[in-house]
């Protein structure tokens, strides 16, 4: 089959030059439910669950900005009625330029009639192409596992998908496309009904955060050769557009709360955590470079951390506040933004851990990044994770006790093991 004309040269250094281009490089996601995972949240203007495009924005250090509005997956959708909603949600984001995809899943024998692939992936294909935008495909999951039999393919289906898989890969040959094959991290190899990995997926079709992570570090390989690194953390601490203070952990004056113990930087505390059953202890650590798994090209040492450990038995579902420090200077009607870099040594019986903006008076999220899911599946339990956590932004519209936080969210009854440090935490503005 012919490949579409295209209305660009190919180079995609042409597609992100294309006009208009936003301030901040965005990137939109389409699809069905395992798209819709990744904002399906209850308020989806402050919070982001760690779905696999939130952990590709953490692997690569906020080089792009992918936020509920640019989520266009609707659960249960066939390939066919995905195609359909493509140009009107072009015309919406003319400013989008990278789109990523994921729409065959729901194609097979269970939901009849089943759309006639090879009549619709060119077609989707057609609608970015012929645009001069860039597509990223994702090849549908593989399915099922020794413990959710169910999603598994078969017969017809199993072959359809693979035939699917097949001609997604070799558009990688066609300027402007590229292709993100899953079942390179996803796949049960040695499996001969298509099966993940056991641990992936949490009913044997949607993942869990392990497998959401991994999505993601296949994502980013290709997300960053089209994005350049864009340095989000506090330029210093003398940053002007900070309405927090000591980004960089300077001193050890803060104060670590009950039962804690160690240095902490100045302007942070901390709160008792005896109920929760789990204590935290600080330290400032020398410069670091981090470890194996960093996303940073460079590798120079850091300073400039703080360092914290948890650890205990959880007596609940609680929501550990591991530093916090209250804002000021803030203004109403500026845009505020929370961000961090952070390593992980070792994570273990926790369901998040990420940076807030927290309503003091109202005791509620104003804006979380790397938040729980509903579902509350286990962190990843892996170490040499480091990245950067930017929460949604924020418009201000109080002057009253707003925090900065860096939250850990426990599992109930786990042993709780958490290694890691932080730098560059910080409230910004950022319009």
């Amino acid at each position: 089959m012919a490949e579409p004309r295209r209305a660009h040269a190919g180079d995609i250094r042409e597609i992100l030059a294309g006009s208009p281009a936003p301030a901040v490089p965005k990137v939109g996601i389409l699809g069905h439910s395992k798209v819709r995972q990744n904002h399906d949240y209850a308020d989806m203007n402050i919070a982001t669950v760690h779905g696999w495009m939130t952990w590709t924005r953490f692997l690569l250090g906020q080089r792009f900005d992918s936020g509920p509005e640019l989520n266009y997956g609707i659960g249960g959708e066939k390939s066919d009625e995905i195609l359909k909603r493509i140009p009107a949600m072009l015309r919406a984001h003319p400013d989008v330029r990278v789109w990523v995809v994921q729409a065959f899943t729901n194609d097979n024998a269970a939901r009849s009639p089943v759309p006639d692939w090879r009549r619709v992936a060119p077609a989707i294909q057609a609608e970015f192409t012929t645009r001069g935008l860039a597509l990223i495909w994702l090849t549908d999951d593989p399915r099922g596992d020794r413990d959710h039999p169910a999603p598994r393919l078969s017969g017809a289906d199993l072959a359809r998908a693979f035939d699917i898989r097949r001609w997604q890969i070799e558009q990688r040959a066609i300027p402007g496309v590229y292709t993100v094959d899953t079942w390179e991290l996803l796949a049960d190899q040695l499996s001969e009904t298509g099966d993940a990995r056991p641990g992936r997926m949490w009913d044997g079709l949607h993942e869990v955060a392990l497998g959401a992570y991994e999505k993601g570090i296949l994502l980013a390989r290709v997300l960053r050769h089209l994005f350049p690194p864009r340095f989000v953390l506090p330029a210093s601490n003398g940053d002007a557009s900070l309405r927090s203070r000591n980004p960089y952990m300077g001193g050890t004056d803060g104060r670590p709360g009950g039962g804690n113990e160690g240095s902490l930087a100045d302007g942070f505390l901390a709160f008792d955590l005896a109920a929760t059953g789990t204590r935290l202890r600080y330290a400032k650590p020398e410069p670091t470079s981090g470890f194996l798994g960093s996303p940073y090209d460079d590798r120079v040492p850091k300073d400039g951390w703080q360092e914290f450990a948890l650890t205990g038995t959880a007596t609940g579902a609680h929501e550990c506040v591991v530093m916090a420090q209250a804002l000021r200077g803030q203004e109403r009607g500026e845009i505020l933004r929370a961000v961090g870099e952070i390593e992980i040594d070792r994570l273990a019986g926790v369901a998040h851990l990420g940076v807030v903006l927290f309503d003091d008076a109202g005791q509620r999220r104003l804006a979380a990044d790397m938040d729980h899911s509903p579902l509350s599946h286990a962190f990843p339990g892996v170490g040499g994770v480091a990245g950067v956590c930017a929460s949604p932004p924020w418009v201000c519209d109080r002057l009253s006790p707003v925090s900065l936080r860096l939250v850990v969210k426990l599992l109930p009854g786990a042993q709780v093991d958490v290694a890691a440090r932080v730098r560059g935490f910080g409230a910004m503005r950022v319009g």
